[in-house]
């Protein structure tokens, strides 16, 4: 099994410019993700895909291959990944049996998530594979009503109201938390959606942050350094190193490192 590893990081962020070459841990944000793939015993390749010379160097100086992209298109705001996972798929003539995307934002993952969710595509003869949180339906709410103006607004719940002892799978929805997906070559090749076909969660239950505003930055500065804070107020309470929210016994994969 052939498996290479993108890390989409484009020079052009506009909530925190430069962010993938910010230093959080005494290390690139974008090094992080490099080291996350290269730690993984199943990932043949690592490749950084950038249209920028910064970012090209400090990937190679961190052990990447880099896809530099040749169309504007690939850099712009509103480039989907896809479209960037297609195009490195090309250069390598699709000569890899999955494609393994890690996002630079989301910093160091748990030690073993990136073999875990590959080794799931490859029991499952998936598709796609992502890493996910499990949250019970019964716990969401939708718009009933309103929506432009908070205070006009109304809500009501996905499904009725169940006990905690009462949930089970058939009554879980996955949230794909963006911290790996594992892609076909052929589900790549068609550049439409990359947790496309016949896709499966794997529920991680480490918590995780993602930057994407300047605040991040120090959520993820904290996370890295183990810093026994509630990061950003985002959990009132806990009595673990980092954040924690409640497993369910019957939710499928995942589990503690």
């Amino acid at each position: 099994m052939r498996v290479v590893a993108v890390i989409p990081a484009r020079g052009g962020s506009k909530r925190v410019p430069r962010k993938n070459l910010h230093e959080v841990g005494l290390k690139p944000l974008l090094a992080w993700s490099i080291l996350t793939a290269k730690a993984a015993y199943l990932v043949d390749r690592v490749i950084v895909s950038t249209d920028d010379d910064e970012i090209a160097q400090t990937a190679e100086l961190w052990g990447a291959e880099v896809h530099r992209r040749k169309s504007p298109s690939l850099s712009c705001d509103n480039a989907r990944i896809e479209a960037v996972l297609r195009a490195v798929g090309e250069s390598l003539d699709y000569a890899f049996d999955y494609m393994v995307t890690l996002e630079p934002t989301h910093g160091p993952l748990r030690e073993g998530l990136v073999d875990d969710c590959i080794k799931r595509a490859a029991e499952l003869y998936a598709d796609s594979v992502f890493s996910a949180k499990a949250l019970p339906q019964c716990w969401l709410f939708e718009v009933a009503s309103g929506g432009e103006w908070m205070d006009s607004t109304t809500f009501r719940r996905v499904a009725p109201p169940l006990q905690f002892q009462q949930v089970g799978p058939q009554s879980m929805l996955y949230w794909a938390d963006g911290r790996v997906a594992v892609s076909s070559a052929a589900l790549v090749r068609k550049g439409i959606d990359r947790l496309g076909g016949r896709a499966f969660p794997y529920v991680e239950r480490l918590f995780c942050t993602d930057v994407d505003e300047p605040g991040d930055l120090k959520d993820m500065e904290a996370l890295i350094t183990g810093h026994e804070k509630i990061l950003s107020a985002r959990v009132k309470n806990s009595n673990k190193p980092f954040p924690y929210e409640p497993t369910l016994n019957d939710t499928p994969g995942g589990g503690w490192a």
